[in-house]
């Protein structure tokens, strides 16, 4: 299906939609929740995970790497982030986990806000894939 070259580019390409999706989780929903923001942004593993990490990545990815061609690739970080919003919505209905985001906890919320969040979050992993695909054009 891909040469390994596509298959990099693919990577690449998922990885920094993801990345970014993390960054701006973090910064328009954890914080603005009373997430710390100096712990999730600035200091420790946070400064790494949600904030230097999905910069340099997005930065590398649009201004030094190859490109996906196809718009087809616009769906694929959209539906990952479905399959892993159904199974981390079912482990939290099951009670097996807990969160991690505050998003995730259906017992916690309404069915209409858990219903919400999820619409919310895939349309925005697919607006920041089609940025990111025609930005990289």
């Amino acid at each position: 299906m891909f040469g390994e070259t596509d298959w990099t580019v693919y990577q690449r390409y998922i990885s920094s939609c993801m990345l970014l999706m993390t960054f701006i989780v973090t910064t328009c929903v954890l914080v603005p929740m009373g997430g710390d923001a100096k712990q999730l942004l600035f200091s420790g593993n946070g400064l790494y995970h949600h904030l230097l990490v999905p910069i340099l990545s997005i930065a590398s990815y649009l201004l030094i790497e190859q490109h996906v061609k196809s718009p087809s690739a616009i769906a694929v970080p959209t539906v990952i982030t479905f399959i892993y919003g159904a199974v981390m919505l079912w482990l939290n209905y099951r009670g097996l986990f807990d969160g991690p985001y505050p998003f995730f906890r259906v017992k916690q919320q309404s069915a209409g806000s858990t219903v919400l969040w999820m619409a919310v979050l895939i349309a925005a992993i697919a607006l920041m894939s089609a940025l990111i695909f025609f930005l990289g054009r």
